[in-house]
C-alpha cells in the first residue's frame, strides 16, 4: 500500500476542495484506504467501516460487498449503512437516505 505521504499527495491532486484534503487524508489514514476523492466513499464500504468503528454491535460486515462492481451491490451496501445506524438507535434524518449516500451527496 502507498505510504501516508503518498496517499496525501495523491489525495491533494484529486481533492474535492474546501477542507476535503484533510478529511480524505484522515479517512485514508484511519481506515488504511486509498480513496482519491470523497465521492469515492459512496459505495457504502467506507461509511459502514465508520459505523462499525463507533457501533460494532449494529453492523453486519459479513453481508458487506468490499468491492462492489455494480450499482445494485453498492446500493445493498449503502442500505446496510442506513439499517446499521437505525440498529444503533440513531435517528436517521430524511436527508440521509440510501439514495443520497449512493449518489455521494
Amino acid at each position: 500500500p502507498p505510504s501516508t505521504a503518498g496517499r496525501r499527495e495523491e489525495a491533494s491532486m484529486h481533492s474535492d476542495g474546501d477542507g476535503a484534503d484533510d478529511l480524505l487524508e484522515w479517512w485514508n489514514d484511519q481506515f488504511e484506504s486509498s480513496h482519491a476523492t470523497l465521492s469515492g466513499l459512496s459505495d457504502g464500504v467506507a461509511y459502514l467501516q465508520l459505523v462499525d468503528a463507533l457501533y460494532p454491535q449494529a453492523v453486519s460486515l459479513a453481508d458487506l460487498d468490499m468491492a462492489p462492481a455494480t450499482t445494485a451491490a453498492r446500493a445493498r451496501n449503502v442500505a446496510e449503512v442506513v439499517a446499521s445506524l437505525k440498529r444503533a438507535g440513531i435517528r436517521v434524518p430524511p436527508g440521509i437516505s440510501a439514495e443520497a449516500l449512493l449518489s455521494g451527496s
